[in-house]
């Protein structure tokens, strides 16, 4: 049996969590779910693991920014995936985008790392 855990409207807060889950081996799904524009993640979770994925949502919920929630992305070598093995659609979004966007991109980092060594 499957328990619904939350929502998050936010990819990279959805990621976040789903670390530190992973770094607790904690076990939980997410379905990415697009309406009008919007795109929500929710969480589950198996029986076993419910109650502690539960207040690991609410405690997130209340306080996203505690280290432990941060650190937790740079325990794992891996980007945080669902249950099922599917990436959370980073990937899918970073190969969607056009050759404009990634020029744009990797021209603001030149920019940043020039302005950051001109400083020191």
């Amino acid at each position: 049996m499957v328990t619904y855990i939350g929502e998050l409207g936010s990819q990279r807060a959805c990621l976040a969590f789903c670390d530190y889950l992973k770094v607790k081996n904690l076990t939980f799904r997410v379905d990415e779910r697009h309406d009008s524009g919007l795109i929500t993640y929710t969480i589950y979770a198996p029986e076993q693991d419910a109650q502690e994925v539960e207040l690991a949502f609410n405690n997130f919920i209340s306080n996203p920014n505690r280290e432990e929630y941060l650190n937790a992305s740079w325990q794992l070598a891996e980007p945080a995936q669902s249950s099922a093995n599917q990436s959370l659609g980073l990937s899918n979004i970073w190969s969607s985008v056009g050759f404009f966007t990634r020029l744009h991109s990797r021209s603001l980092y030149s920019n940043f790392c020039f302005v950051l060594f001109r400083l020191v």
